[in-house]
This record gives C-alpha cells, structure tokens and sequence, in this order.
C-alpha cells in the first residue's frame, strides 16, 4: 500500500482504482471470480484504502478484510454512478489499470 501511495504522488493522482481481481487479491487479501459485475480497491489521497464490490461479494469482502470499509451495489445501480459518489469532487487525476478497465472522459 505504501507504493501505491508513492505511486500516486509521483504521478499526483487524486485517486487509485485496482480492478485486476488479482491484484485486488495481493492488495487485500479479498479474492473472487472475475465476472461482468464492477469492483475495485480504491485509494484516495489521504484517506484509508476502500473495496467497492457487487452486494453479492459484500459479505465475503467484509469476512477477508475485516478492517476496511466495504461499500457495495447491486444490479439496478450503474456502478460507477455509486462510486462517484462516494469519492471526493472534484478530481482532477484518477489512476485505473488501462489494461483492465477501460475509461472514457
């Protein structure tokens, strides 16, 4: 976590967002199955690191990373919708994995 963060301050990054599930795993300890469904490990500047998962991963997420914050959506949320609100604003630079997720300004 203290690269990430380093990371992000050499390249003054607002925020961080994990998407590869294995990354996500060596990160937090948090493993799942790929699928169609968004989830991250988000790192904001300053603030403690947060998962954002499917509410059908909600439970195991909290089970594999008792001390992090979890915040989840469900089917009938666009999840980058929830996710915006829950990050600061505004944001002028957020990181993702380019060869993972795609973005769109």
């Amino acid at each position: 976590m203290e690269k990430l963060h380093a990371y992000m301050e050499s390249r003054k990054l607002d925020a961080l967002i994990i998407t590869h599930p294995k990354n996500v795993y060596y990160f937090t300890g948090f493993l799942t199955e790929p699928h169609e469904r968004f989830m991250g490990l988000v790192l904001e500047r300053g603030e403690s690191p947060f998962l954002f998962v499917p509410l059908l991963d909600g439970e195991k997420a909290r089970e594999a990373c008792p001390a992090m914050m979890i915040y989840t959506h469900d089917d009938s949320q666009d999840a980058l919708t929830v996710l915006q609100h829950l990050l600061p604003t505004p944001l002028s630079q957020i990181g993702v994995e380019k060869n993972h997720l795609t973005a769109k300004t």
